[in-house]
């Protein structure tokens, strides 16, 4: 299974994982990733790789600034 999204995150985002690999691209510099109890901010091209069942969320900077991504999920078995 492989399925993406394009988005932006200007809510609040509980901590959360799933059984699937995750590619994440940062398209601004307006959020902040937290991946496994650390953070790291968004950069315009930083890219992610979340391993299944990590927990990660998303966090904005501010109100006027959301966090700008798009991220590829995929089954873990999926590309070997």
């Amino acid at each position: 299974m492989l399925w993406t999204h394009k988005g932006f995150h200007k809510g609040h985002m509980v901590p959360h994982g799933h059984d699937m690999h995750e590619l994440f691209f940062c398209l601004n510099d307006g959020g902040i990733q937290h991946i496994g109890g650390r953070s790291c901010d968004f950069m315009k091209g930083r890219a992610f790789f979340l391993y299944s069942g990590i927990v990660h969320q998303l966090e904005h900077h501010n109100a006027e600034e959301a966090g700008d991504f798009v991220f590829f999920c995929f089954d873990p078995s999926h590309f070997l």
